[in-house]
């Protein structure tokens, strides 16, 4: 059966996210959307300010050219934390 449409179920237009995103039903939509961009945001900020750290401490790149990186990738980083604290306290059952 379809989640949200058992028979036992008391409510059956109604539809919760839970664990697995129903991509057809938009709060579950919008929750993947967030959760796939907080993602990616975050992975590719690390790996851009760790290779930018890398470069400026072996001193292999001048400054002029590795400081707007590691600047715009030190905002994705925290950036993606916001984003996971946000889908935390949003989550259902969270009592923060």
């Amino acid at each position: 059966m379809t989640q949200g449409a058992g028979v036992d179920d008391p409510t059956p237009l109604k539809r919760r996210c839970g664990t697995g995103f129903d991509r057809k039903f938009p709060p579950c939509s919008i929750a993947y959307a967030i959760a796939s961009v907080q993602f990616y945001l975050h992975e590719v900020a690390t790996l851009v300010m760790c290779s930018s750290l890398l470069l400026m401490y072996g001193g292999s790149v001048p400054g002029s050219t590795r400081g707007p990186v590691l600047g715009a990738s030190s905002v994705g980083v925290p950036a993606g934390a916001v984003l996971i604290a946000y889908m935390i306290l949003r989550a259902p059952g969270s009592h923060a």
